[in-house]
């Protein structure tokens, strides 16, 4: 996955928050693809949804 020049990936104090808010240890990133996947496309609601999907 290339990611384009303007964007970068999710800021860590924005994952930890939204981790915290569906109270998952922010150690699922090493477990989970789809969660990298949403973390290195800096998108916010698509981490969202997943987490509602699958926790």
């Amino acid at each position: 996955m290339k990611l384009s020049k303007k964007q970068k990936p999710m800021n860590g104090l924005i994952f930890q928050s939204i981790m915290g808010e569906y109270l998952i240890d922010c150690n699922e990133y090493m477990e989970n693809i789809n969660i990298q996947k949403a973390v290195a496309m800096n998108d916010e609601v698509m981490l969202r949804k997943i987490l509602e999907c699958e926790y």
